[in-house]
């Protein structure tokens, strides 16, 4: 019976680790998929409240301007001296001139807020867009990666089972080119040829 040392049994454990549903190799893409999927249902998810709040802001942006308009107009009709009886007995505050200024002055400021916000949201947006489409396109990737992975996996076992039923079909060449997919360093995939062979 031959002795194995630790440095053929370490990459042994690493070929046999390569083999199944649980090799590090698809357990590291499920990992990313994982991670590419939370980013996109994130960004999917500020995307929807950033759509709104630009959405809110621009109808509010347009009712402040219109109702501004509509409020200047109508008390520049107000004669205050028609009402003077009413505004002295219930005392109230009622100077449409004043409401006129301090609408010319506070409107405008309050609608550039607006508008500042509102680009604000479109510059985010923008990122968040930039976010969901990486991770889309990182799962579809990994959708290719995960069949590439599949498929060298499938290959690879099936080279044991060439290996261990003393089929001498193998070559170095088809073994070493097929570890190096799995980034064996170029002295693993020649031992590990050796021991396939």
């Amino acid at each position: 019976m031959k002795i194995i040392n630790d440095e053929t049994r370490k990459l042994l454990d690493k070929l046999y680790n390569l083999r199944g549903k649980d090799s590090v190799v698809l357990f590291g893409i499920e990992e990313e998929y994982k991670t590419a999927q939370a980013t996109k249902e994130k960004a999917l998810k500020e995307k929807t409240e950033l759509e709104n709040s630009i959405n809110k802001l621009a109808s509010d942006e347009k009712i402040l301007a219109d109702q501004g308009e509509r409020l200047k107009n109508i008390l520049k009709s107000i004669n205050p001296e028609d009402f003077a009886v009413l505004i002295k007995r219930l005392d109230l505050d009622f100077d449409p001139e004043a409401i006129s200024m301090k609408i010319n002055n506070s409107l405008p400021t309050t609608i550039a807020n607006l508008v500042s916000d509102k680009k604000e949201s479109e510059e985010k947006l923008v990122d968040v867009k930039q976010q969901m489409d990486g991770a889309t396109t990182k799962i579809e990737e990994l959708a290719i990666r995960k069949d590439v992975a599949l498929e060298n996996q499938n290959k690879l076992n099936e080279f044991f089972e060439l290996a261990l039923s003393g089929n001498s079909n193998l070559t170095r060449d088809s073994i070493t080119s097929l570890l190096e997919k799995f980034k064996f360093t170029k002295d693993e995939q020649r031992e590990a040829a050796k021991l396939l062979m």
